[in-house]
């Protein structure tokens, strides 16, 4: 076939805006290509940039969730997390469930330290002292009697009662023991003899006899008075000075005494309470006789409660100088003071510390009875014990009967400890002052809230 060139040009000539567009469509074909991959790769850099950008905007935002430990001396529970709804509101959730438990233990806490309605504080809730209006400063008309009453109550009235509440007494007095065994031998003697030998004089064997019975009558007394009592106890016990009508003390001393009262019901109500339970009198209780509870100053000196010059504020330690604290942080700690470290006074502001000195014939297989009652009965902890053997025979003679029970004589040095949550707003304005302490606001309560 010859082909014609001509005839092709007639056709290309006739349709040549057809050929023409699909030139165009090959030639642009490739080039869209090629310009429509280069604006995707654009396209995903363009995002990669913004998700980048969003990224580092997330971790600039960045917040730590924290939680504070109710031990100060303890880390902080920390989260660092980007800021969320719900973690928001879970971890305000959990501060919220930890400040009502916080709460509840300082509510908790302070009941515990003030005790029981009726022992330091009425029905209502209100703190009672020994003296009504006293604290922390009478009125300008009971300025000089309201102190002196104080005095005549804590020195004179105020400790029989706390004795009466664990029944406590001395042993029959020589004079009465004497007089009665002396009728008693007068009875067994003219036995003896009989009207046939009435004034003769007994044999050696009637003697001893006699003696033999005696012997047994005066124990036998002593045992009717162990059965009759809960413990061997009496007011010397607790060291008082010696009250007279001239006796002018200042208000921190009167202070002094009421702190000084309120340790000794503890120590009397921890003794109630390990012997509680025990039947037979002075025989099957777990303190037997309590010979000393005196209260100290916590010094270097000891001056007894209440001994001191008229100034002298309990508490006050020469190993609390120069510490330093505020309300609602951790107390501060001195273990040279006590094995504990607590340290009362000047620098803690959030309790004092009162010593006691504590002397019992205790029965010595039942002494962890009498350390539980301690801690049950306040912040009572013991900082130093030492236990003694007890002479029976002696003891007896004096007219102390324990028992058959193996009994020791133990001397504890007691450390007690007195929240300023609610003694703060009764403290005088001396004391307040000597221990750094803060005025008490309106709100400051003086006993828990019900």
């Amino acid at each position: 076939m010859k082909f014609d060139m001509n005839a092709v040009l007639r056709f290309a000539k006739d349709k040549w805006p057809v050929l023409a567009m699909g030139g165009a469509v090959l030639i642009a074909a490739p080039a869209s290509f090629y310009f429509s991959t280069e604006w995707r790769q654009q396209q995903i850099e363009e995002f990669n940039k913004r998700v980048s950008n969003d990224r580092k905007d997330l971790t600039s935002a960045r917040v730590t969730y924290t939680i504070q430990p109710l031990d100060p001396s303890k880390p902080a529970a920390e989260f660092p997390w980007a800021p969320n709804a719900e973690l928001n509101e879970w971890f305000r959730a959990r501060r919220a469930e930890q400040m009502a438990g916080a709460e509840s233990l300082v509510k908790a806490a302070r009941d515990f330290n003030i005790g029981p309605a009726g022992l330091r504080s009425d029905a209502s809730g209100k703190v009672t002292p020994l003296v009504p209006d006293l604290f922390p400063a009478p009125s300008e008309a009971g300025r000089q009697i309201q102190p002196r009453e104080m005095a005549r109550v804590y020195l004179t009235e105020a400790h029989a009662p706390l004795l009466k509440q664990i029944n406590a007494g001395g042993p029959p007095s020589p004079e009465s023991v004497t007089q009665r065994v002396s009728d008693r031998s007068v009875e067994l003697t003219r036995a003896k003899l009989g009207p046939a030998r009435a004034g003769s004089a007994l044999t050696a064997e009637e003697f001893a006899d006699v003696t033999r019975q005696l012997t047994n009558f005066r124990v036998e007394l002593y045992k009717r008075r162990a059965l009759d009592l809960g413990v061997y106890a009496d007011e010397r016990l607790f060291g008082l000075p010696a009250f007279t009508d001239t006796l002018e003390p200042s208000l921190a001393e009167c202070w002094q005494w009421q702190r000084a009262f309120w340790v000794q019901q503890d120590v009397i109500r921890a003794v109630g309470l390990a012997n509680a339970g025990s039947t037979g009198g002075v025989t099957g209780a777990v303190v037997k006789r309590l010979e000393r509870v005196l209260v100290v100053d916590g010094s270097s000196s000891d001056r007894p409660a209440g001994g001191g010059p008229a100034g002298d504020v309990g508490g006050v330690t020469d190993a609390a100088a120069g510490a330093t604290t505020t309300l609602g942080v951790e107390a501060p700690r001195n273990p040279a003071f006590s094995v504990t470290g607590r340290v009362g006074g000047a620098g803690n502001g959030l309790y004092d510390v009162a010593l006691v000195d504590v002397v019992a014939v205790v029965s010595s297989k039942n002494l962890p009875k009498l350390i539980d009652a301690l801690g049950r009965t306040n912040f009572i902890t013991v900082l130093d014990m030492d236990i003694y053997a007890v002479d029976i025979a002696a003891e007896l003679q004096q007219g102390y009967f324990y028992g058959d029970e193996h009994v020791v004589r133990v001397s504890m040095r007691l450390e007690t400890i007195w929240l300023h949550d609610w003694t703060l707003p009764l403290m005088p304005a001396p004391v307040r002052n000597r221990l750094g302490l803060p005025a008490p606001t309106p709100e400051s309560p003086a006993t828990p809230a019900n």
